[in-house]
């Protein structure tokens, strides 16, 4: 058996213990990785932005519906090329274990059913670039509760 093909069969019946030694020799060799991984992605940047670009593509229809904000309701449209008109996923924090950038995760997810399943369970908010902006990642019940009492006094 090639030596390759020996390590991948390795990998996938101890993946617990790979990715430990990855952790490790990453933590050991940070500089010399992130080097790497920096001149990989130079080397192949327009790959990558197209790849990234065709699995947007894919998402389209599937937020065609979103129209309005949330909030405000101003039009928003998703991957309109224009960040003022664009969609802005608002986390709800309804989950432990959360999406952190819902865009870049679309970005590197491609479409199938099980990543809309997925993306559906975070019931993420569809806000514009505003009001995504004017409320708090953090705390908002208090926010906005404190914001109601500023209003009213």
């Amino acid at each position: 058996m090639a030596t390759k093909e020996y390590q991948r069969i390795w990998r996938e019946k101890n993946k617990e213990k790979a990715l430990g030694y990855s952790r490790k020799w990453i933590k050991t060799h940070r500089k010399e990785s992130r080097a790497k991984s920096n001149k990989h992605y130079h080397s192949h940047k327009d790959v990558i932005k197209l790849k990234k670009k065709k699995i947007v593509s894919e998402w389209i229809s599937f937020f065609a519906h979103i129209t309005k904000c949330e909030i405000c309701g101003k039009p928003i449209s998703f991957a309109s090329g224009d960040n003022i008109t664009s969609i802005h996923f608002d986390h709800r924090h309804g989950n432990k274990k959360t999406i952190t950038q819902p865009a870049a995760w679309i970005r590197s997810h491609k479409r199938s059913p099980e990543n809309e399943k997925i993306w559906l369970a975070y019931s993420f908010g569809s806000l514009c670039l505003i009001c995504n902006k004017s409320i708090p990642t953090l705390n908002r019940d208090r926010w906005l509760k404190q914001a109601t009492n500023y209003i009213h006094k």
